[in-house]
Order: structure tokens, then sequence, then C-alpha cells
């Protein structure tokens, strides 16, 4: 079997990073055929690798306009992860750090979304070995509204309808990762769009 590359993803807490690790692992024949090292692809012989970027974020117009017209997406980004900005040699669980920069998207932190990404490797003979695309549902803002939400009205007002819909919501955010999860992507975009439309009116955006 041939190389095939893997990514793992996650974001910081304060959302303005979100963290590419590779996880393609060394070639073992029974557990791993698809790693770095003989039959398939060396670590050493590794020379570029390259990231795609495109998906689906939560701008102030939100995933859908009033009529329900389909969402738009925002436009794909190529980013050189190594050589550059990375320094060689090329390491096992290499580390990849993003920016919203780094996207072409304003602002400090990562909007809500989904990201899809694909990532390659190429070889001094400038043949590519093509990861499985990644979906990435970044939930991060909706996630730190509800806390914000939740802390705003706090354990004294426990009956008051702040709260109920605090915790709603806060399940409400659930069922849209299970749905993304599911590839029921355009429910979960409409779901994480009608929690940032609360968000907004209960004044706890975290952007």
């Amino acid at each position: 079997m041939a190389l095939i590359p893997s990514i793992a993803l996650s974001n910081s807490t304060d959302l303005s990073k979100i963290n590419v690790v590779d996880v393609t692992g060394l070639y073992d024949a029974s557990i791993n055929p698809q790693g770095y090292g003989t039959p398939n692809l060396a670590l050493s012989a590794v020379a570029a690798a390259v990231l795609l970027c495109d998906g689906i974020t939560a701008q102030a117009s939100g995933y859908y306009a009033p009529s329900g017209a389909p969402f738009v997406p925002f436009s794909a980004t190529f980013i050189e992860l190594y050589p550059s900005p990375v320094v060689p040699p090329f390491l096992l669980n290499e580390l990849y750090t993003l920016t919203p920069a780094m996207l072409n998207m304003a602002g400090p932190n990562f909007p809500d979304g989904l990201y899809v990404f694909s990532y390659s490797i190429e070889d001094a003979s400038s043949n590519f070995y093509n990861a499985v695309p990644v979906n990435y549902f970044f939930t991060g803002n909706a996630f730190c509204c509800i806390q914000k939400a939740l802390l705003k009205y706090g354990a004294d007002y426990c009956g008051c309808a702040g709260v109920k819909d605090a915790y709603f919501y806060k399940n409400f955010l659930s069922a849209a990762i299970s749905a993304a999860g599911c590839l029921k992507i355009q429910e979960a975009l409409q779901m994480l769009y009608e929690i940032s439309q609360w968000c907004s009116s209960q004044g706890c955006s975290c952007n």
C-alpha cells in the first residue's frame, strides 16, 4: 500500500489558532501499511507538505438568508506548511499552527463553521500523496458564548428564562455537532446559525 498521509485537528482555547498534526505514523505491515518508511515514502524523502482549506463560516449575514437561500462558502486557501514555515527536517507528528490571517480571514479569532482540510505530501519527483479530506466543524465561539451566558445569569437565577435558554442552546449545540458528525452538514450549519443569532441577542459574543 502506498503512503496515505493523515492529519488530526484541534483549536486553541482562545479560538485564535487551529493546530494541524500529521498523524500518519511509521509504516507497519500489520497495523499501519499506509505510514512513512520502506516500502513507502521515507520521512527524509518528504520535499513538501501542503494544505488546502475551504468551507463555510458564520459571517455577519449568517449561513442562510431569511428566504432560506443557500449559504456562501469562503474562498479556498492553499498553504505551504513544509518546508516553510516549518524548518527541516520533516518529523514524525509534525505540527502546524494556522491563524485566521493565513486563511485570509479578518479578526483575531476563527469564525464558527465547517472547515474542509485537504493535506498532501510531495516527494522530490513531484509525486503527491493525498490524505482523505477532513471536515472540521468549528464551534468554539458558540461554546464560549453559551458558557458566558450561563455565568452571566448565575446560579441564583436558575429559574429565569435566560438560564433555561442557555441550557437549551447548550444541548442544541451538542445536537449540531452530532449532525455534522453524521454529515448532515446543512442541518448542522443552520443550527449553528440559530445559536449565533441567540448569542448576538444576549450580548455574549466571544469575537
